[in-house]
């Protein structure tokens, strides 16, 4: 009923990141998470297996519904969390160490700087769902706002983008960013 079954590249794109900053330490359990357009919530669920705590945020109350059950079906319902909202949804100070979202080009480059707003310093960033052609407009985006170059993972026409460690200051003092 949602995207995200693990099947498409993107969202595998999104478990090799995850899979990758839990070999490397950059993952611990108890850090908290934010799985943006969460879908089915397969990648709030794959964190919350890795023992950290989260919520799944989506627009489509299907979605929620969906991940909810997949939640409590995969026994991560206490540490993955979801409710019907976008990054606006947030309260202005919530953080988190580790921020996902698997969703288009467009709107990860439109909310740009409201998901560097939740993301606590020192803290990590994996994107997907971006064309490979797409993916400089996306890391300019992000680059405009104080971040380093991403680690890009590409897998046929789509691809991955990864930061580790963004700096506390990254899009705080930023203006909006445009396409």
């Amino acid at each position: 009923m949602a995207f995200g079954t693990g099947h498409h590249p993107t969202t595998a794109l999104c478990l090799t990141c995850i899979a990758d900053l839990h070999r490397e330490g950059a993952i611990a359990p108890g850090m908290q998470y934010l799985d943006l357009g969460t879908g089915s919530g397969i990648l709030g669920i794959g964190l919350a297996k890795l023992g950290l705590t989260g919520l799944g945020l989506d627009i489509d109350p299907q979605a929620i519904a969906c991940a909810d059950e997949n939640a409590g079906i995969n026994n991560v319902a206490e540490n993955f969390k979801v409710a019907v909202g976008g990054i606006n949804s947030l309260p202005a100070d919530k953080t988190f160490q580790v921020i996902v979202a698997n969703i288009l080009s467009k709107p990860l480059i439109f909310m740009a700087k409201d998901i560097l707003s939740h993301l606590a310093p020192g803290g990590c960033l994996a994107l997907s769902g971006i064309l490979v052609e797409q993916a400089p407009d996306v890391i300019r985006a992000y680059e405009r706002l104080g971040l380093p170059a991403p680690v890009q993972r590409n897998e046929g026409e789509w691809c991955g983008l990864l930061w580790t460690n963004v700096a506390v200051d990254a899009g705080k003092n930023a203006e909006s960013v445009e396409a």
